[in-house]
């Protein structure tokens, strides 16, 4: 016998509202607002776009938002150089007011303010243009509650590829906006405005670093040619991606480059016999953004398909991916209060007098295009600890490198303290989310 099976009555305007008539749709996610009144997107004066969906002509390029940008209630592109949007597709980037949300799943929604970058979003993505300040940061912020990422879970349950439509927003429903939507939208521009400040002292070291490297760069980018190579570039592996790296680091050599090596040591043959029940562990997909990282959940470990290095991630530390083919970087500034292990997908660098410009140096392109191109393997997919060491990076002198150092980590200390105060606001603005949206029935 069937217990507990739950009933509503959905009234026609309801299914006219939504482009899904499915039960978890109208039974599982009703928002009740038992503390308040909630009112649709579609009543409000506001235009529902759909982002590009054809791609521009050859010649014609330009940078598009994808859902991936979609980071912390804001378009993110840290570590891509986005080209400029042509003056005739000025109507079609996205303005300060504008809430992008993604049309995969799980939710997520930005707002995009003054500092945001002017550039289109491509098909995966849906604009809601014309909002005022304060409905635009509450309806951003109501759309990446966890509640209601929930719901729309349960709304997309069954079909083939879950995501959500025009229709699935005009009909979503908002608990109405509370007296403080004012002030919260308010102190959020205040503190993206300082974040983008911060962001743009680290980008600007980033240049930096791309200049230190454009000597080489010329040879990065040209066609591949067939021509006769020496013996010492034929030594283990025959694969021509690997000869022409070899070639090339020869001439970085050349040009007084040093091998990773002589610069930083890589920790090795220093993980546990038996790895730890349970903890925080610092895998390759908590890397995000320009070398930081997600604070990893204290978890219970069921899998067995990684190791552990005994010593837990240090202060100043830089990790590498071993993952050559998606490169990743992590400087652990400012050190995390928790304890964080590390596992064996990261070589662990140390024994570096200014490690902070190590870390920027191994972000530019020329390093980044020796990791790909560095991958064994049968998948061709990982960098074996010899090939790490000998990836080339320019000599840089005492003083530079201790300027840079200094700078990155002035720079990722605003940004720790801006995120931080954005969290503890929207961990303020999500209670009062939870108290005007009531329960899920």
């Amino acid at each position: 016998m069937i217990r507990d099976v739950k009933t509503t009555w959905v009234s026609a305007d309801s299914l006219a509202r939504l482009e899904c008539w499915g039960v978890d749709a109208h039974v599982h996610v009703h928002l009740t607002g038992s503390h308040g009144k909630l009112f649709a997107l579609g009543d409000l004066s506001v235009r529902l776009l759909e982002g590009i969906r054809t791609s521009p002509s050859k010649g014609e390029e330009f940078f598009t938002y994808r859902p991936s940008h979609i980071a912390d209630m804001a378009l993110a592109v840290d570590g891509e150089r986005s080209e400029p949007i042509r003056p005739t597709d000025q109507n079609k980037a996205v303005g300060p007011g504008d809430v992008v949300v993604s049309k995969f799943l799980p939710l997520r929604a930005a707002w995009v303010t003054q500092e945001t970058p002017r550039h289109p979003v491509d098909s995966n993505c849906i604009r809601i243009v014309g909002l005022d300040v304060a409905h635009g940061f509450w309806i951003t912020a109501v759309l990446n509650h966890p509640t209601v990422r929930e719901a729309w879970a349960h709304h997309a349950r069954g079909a083939t590829i879950p995501r959500i439509g025009l229709k699935d927003l005009k009909g979503f429903q908002v608990p109405e906006l509370p007296n403080e939507g004012g002030r919260f939208a308010e102190l959020w521009l205040g503190l993206e405005s300082e974040r983008v400040k911060a962001w743009n002292k680290l980008n600007a070291l980033l240049d930096r670093a791309e200049e230190l490297v454009s000597e080489i760069k010329a040879l990065l980018g040209g066609e591949q040619k067939y021509c006769f190579q020496p013996a010492p570039f034929l030594s283990e592996s025959w694969l021509p991606t690997h000869v022409a790296m070899r070639h090339i680091q020869d001439e970085m050599s050349r040009l007084y480059w040093l091998q990773l090596r002589d610069v930083g040591i890589a920790e090795k043959n220093r993980l546990r016999d038996k790895g730890p029940a349970s903890g925080r562990l610092l895998r390759l997909s908590d890397a995000e953004g320009i070398l930081a990282f997600r604070l990893p959940k204290d978890e219970l470990f069921r899998e067995a398909g990684f190791r552990v290095y005994e010593r837990p991630l240090q202060p100043e530390e830089v990790l590498v991916s071993l993952m050559g083919t998606s490169p990743k970087v992590v400087f652990n500034h400012p050190p995390r209060k928790e304890t964080i292990l590390v596992s064996d997908r990261w070589a662990r660098l140390h024994s570096m007098k200014h490690p902070g410009a190590v870390a920027l140096m191994l972000m530019t392109s020329a390093v980044q295009w020796q990791l790909r191109n560095a991958s064994s393997g049968v998948a061709q997919q990982f960098v074996t600890s010899e090939d790490l060491e000998s990836i080339r990076l320019p000599r840089i002198n005492d003083i530079e490198a201790e300027r840079m150092h200094r700078h990155l980590c002035t720079a990722m200390d605003e940004l720790s303290a801006v995120r931080a105060k954005q969290q503890e606001l929207l961990a303020e603005v999500e209670t009062m989310i939870t108290r005007s949206m009531g329960r899920l029935r």
